[in-house]
Parts: structure tokens; C-alpha cells; sequence
């Protein structure tokens, strides 16, 4: 999370602007600094903003934290690993369901059990099944979630 903030940071202090447009962010990444792709971009603004250290107001996106006061390295460049899944994925989602429904959080991870139990599924999987039961918008979990599950079959065989 360290490197995401930091990235975040630097992006934010080159341009010397307190919001930047999705595209302009985008753009920054990955023609002007040239870390990742454009698709690996917008993979790095989700990420930011379900981890909340991004947060989008009417004028595009501004960071959640105070990045004046992080302290970047002068070789700073992030590693794609910032695109990798982290452990927080389970708990995005719950916290995405406790928003959409005003749930208490613990509550949800009771369900979330009680489903497992049942279905004898990834946690993970069932935490996205009951994500879509109140309709809430599952894709920017998806790929965590199968890396998630792939890494874990793999350690399995």
C-alpha cells in the first residue's frame, strides 16, 4: 500500500495540482512516466480508489491522504507488484456491501461463513456472490479475486 500512496504522491506533486482528471492521471502514468500501460493505469486508479486513498469529486480525482508529507525516493518507480492483488480484497468488498446496505460488518462476514460452509467455495468467491445478492458492482473485484483463487490452487497441486 506504501508504493500505491507513493506513486500516487509523486503523480500528484509532478503535475502540482490538488486534482487531476482520470485521464490526465492515466495519461501521467503511463505516456509521460511511461510505468505502465494504459489499461495497467485505469487497473491502478481502481485499486487506488476502492483502497480509498483516491477519492473522485466533481473535478476528477484527488488523493485521500496528504501526499505533500510522504516521502518518495529520488529513483521512485513503482513495481507492476503494486497491480497485485492484496490482502484487503476480502475486505473491500465487504466493506463495498456495508456501505451499499448500511450491514454492520460483522454481520456480512457471518453470512459470508454460513454461505462457505454450504457451498464449500473460496471465501473470496462467496463474498462476491453476496456482493451481487445486493447488487453491487462485482467487476473491479473480479480479477483480484481470480488471481486470489488461481495462486491458491496452485499452491494445492
Amino acid at each position: 500500500m506504501n508504493q500505491l500512496k507513493q506513486t500516487i504522491a509523486f503523480l500528484f506533486r509532478r503535475k502540482g495540482k490538488e486534482v487531476l482528471s482520470e485521464k490526465e492521471f492515466s495519461l501521467s502514468l503511463s505516456m509521460d512516466m511511461h510505468w505502465f500501460s494504459p489499461k495497467e493505469s485505469s487497473q491502478l486508479i481502481e485499486k487506488a480508489l476502492s483502497s480509498k486513498l483516491l477519492i473522485k469529486t466533481e473535478k476528477g480525482l484527488k488523493p485521500n491522504f496528504d501526499y505533500k508529507k510522504i516521502e518518495i525516493p529520488s529513483d521512485f518507480k513503482p513495481s507492476k507488484d503494486i497491480l497485485e492483488y492484496t490482502e484487503d480484497v476480502f475486505l473491500s468488498i465487504v466493506n463495498g456491501v456495508s456501505e451499499k446496505t448500511g450491514m454492520d460488518k460483522k454481520n456480512i462476514i457471518a453470512e459470508i461463513n454460513r454461505c462457505q460452509d454450504e457451498l464449500n467455495i473460496e471465501i473470496e468467491a462467496v463474498a462476491l456472490l453476496l456482493a451481487r445478492k445486493y447488487n453491487l458492482d462485482i467487476s473491479k473485484f473480479l480479477d483480484d479475486v481470480e488471481k486470489i483463487i488461481v495462486r491458491r490452487s496452485e499452491y494445492h497441486d
